[in-house]
């Protein structure tokens, strides 16, 4: 959540700083969180990127949020990552 108010306010640096952190936390937990999880962290990490105009390294990352949201068992939470994956701003990536 922190990193992506930093998107919203356009926060370059603390953005990619907390979303780096998110996406390591859900890596080194991965036994613990669901498929859900994965697909946020990437989401905001790619944003993150993008923000910070590391077009290829989000590009990257864009793909592998899609990935994993193509992969949420639950169409309810697939649908709700969508909505926010397929909104707000992509900094001219996506």
């Amino acid at each position: 959540m922190i990193a992506r108010v930093h998107i919203v306010l356009e926060n370059g640096e603390p953005a990619l700083r907390h979303a780096r952190r998110v996406a390591d936390l859900t890596e080194s937990h991965k036994s613990e969180l669901s498929d859900f999880d994965f697909a946020f962290a990437y989401e905001s990490l790619a944003r993150a990127y993008a923000l910070n105009g590391e077009k290829v390294e989000a590009k990257k990352i864009i793909g592998m949020a899609q990935k994993a949201g193509e992969a949420i068992a639950d169409k309810e939470d697939r649908d709700i990552f969508f909505a926010d994956f397929n909104g707000g701003a992509w900094y001219g990536v996506k």
